[in-house]
């Protein structure tokens, strides 16, 4: 624990506030719900949290075998 970074007093960014100091890393954590299974694809929904923002994505993995492709789309952004 000695080792860790300073925090900070709020999660929000403010201008007034002190720069990050040297080796601070700001946490992202990785929310993924179980994948749903579709005549043709394998779909991932998932949200990347930063602070108290995050970004929603749903993810399409293709079951063909011949056409293995991935596609990845924005489907929401907020704050909690």
């Amino acid at each position: 624990m000695k080792d860790c970074p300073p925090t900070y007093e709020s999660m929000i960014l403010s201008p007034t506030l002190a720069k990050r100091p040297p080796g601070y890393i700001d946490p992202y954590q990785l929310e993924l719900r179980w994948p749903v299974t579709t005549a043709n694809a394998i779909v991932i929904t998932a949200q990347l949290w930063q602070g108290t923002g995050f970004t929603a994505y749903r993810c399409e993995v293709r079951k063909e075998a011949s056409d293995r492709s991935t596609a990845c789309v924005v489907t929401g952004r907020g704050f909690s």
